[in-house]
């Protein structure tokens, strides 16, 4: 394989406070959790370890507190080899949180404060950006207040700069900001969303004619994660569905970050439509058969082991 590329990512760092439940409370209930865990989380912070972990140079670009909560929030990307270096310290905002309820059959549901994702501000995007192959924006920093300003901010950049960007959508993006949405399209050399998000963002569409409508609309390459139905991908004039390897599920937690970064992987080293579908519908499965978001992203060794031969070039 050649020289890593340098990827930026920008995005949520939260730690995740996730409760595995029997059965999802009603308003009013009480219900016991039959555990609970203290993990590394946000959108953001599970792209960047994910490509970390597939061998990627990936600066994370993101905001935390200077509380405890923040090294929780931060562990699986130090242990990635993730760079730190443009991660601001708020002296005012706690670090970002989520509370995450799994239920018995491994999907979760979310309550989150963001805390101070949204204060990132754009003082050390030029020195983040240079010499970067590709930016990752988890939708959740286009959203609001400062954040939202400063990775606009970040897109002109990488604009200005020729640098391919992929976007991963978020269902509080498209609620507030639907319309602008459409605009961004022709700057991405990739976007996903899940089925649900697909249905917010174009819901006059049926789910298979999406991916086209986002390819017509200006984007290069677009994905539709379909969870244990695998996923829709087109490009150009290829179009493919494909299903992912069968797992025992226990937390879905994360699985569409690693799909996401696991596809932006393939198509930085030119694979196939093919051959990205398989590859990001194994990392989002292996992901879902460990608890947590982070933690739980597979490396290239767990994924060559489940890989077959033709697709090791990606992990080797």
């Amino acid at each position: 394989m050649n020289q890593s590329p340098i990827v930026a990512v920008i995005g949520d760092v939260n730690v995740d406070l996730v409760f595995v439940v029997p059965t999802f409370p009603t308003e009013g209930d009480d219900v016991s959790a039959t555990s609970l865990a203290w993990l590394s989380g946000g959108a953001g912070l599970n792209i960047a370890v994910a490509l970390a972990r597939l061998g990627a140079q990936v600066r994370l670009i993101a905001r935390v507190g200077t509380d405890p909560a923040a090294e929780v929030a931060l562990q699986s990307a130090v242990e990635a080899g993730v760079d730190l270096r443009f991660v601001q310290r708020d002296e005012h905002y706690v670090t970002g949180m989520c509370t995450a309820m799994v239920g018995a059959a491994g999907e979760r549901t979310f309550v989150c404060f963001r805390g101070a994702n949204l204060q990132l501000d754009a003082a050390t995007l030029k020195a983040a950006l240079a010499d970067v192959k590709l930016l990752a924006v988890s939708g959740h920093a286009l959203v609001e207040s400062r954040q939202r300003a400063t990775t606009l901010h970040a897109l002109a950049l990488a604009k200005h700069n020729g640098v391919a960007v992929a976007l991963d959508l978020c269902p509080p993006l498209i609620r507030a900001h639907r319309t602008e949405l459409h605009t961004l399209l022709p700057l991405l050399r990739l976007i996903t969303l899940n089925e649900y998000e697909a249905q917010l963002f174009l819901p006059h569409l049926e789910s298979a004619q999406i991916p086209g409508h986002l390819l017509a609309s200006g984007a290069a390459c677009a994905a539709l994660k379909k969870g244990s139905h695998g996923c829709t991908l087109a490009q150009g004039s290829d179009y493919i569905c494909a299903l992912p390897p069968t797992v025992q599920a226990i937390d879905s937690t994360g699985c569409g970050d690693a799909f996401s970064a696991a596809l932006i992987w393939g198509l930085l080293h030119s694979a196939n439509l093919p051959d990205c579908a398989t590859f990001a519908n194994t990392c989002g499965a292996l992901t879902a058969t460990r608890p947590g978001a982070a933690a739980a992203i597979p490396d290239r060794q767990a994924l060559k082991a489940q890989l077959s031969p033709s697709l090791h070039y990606l992990v080797s």
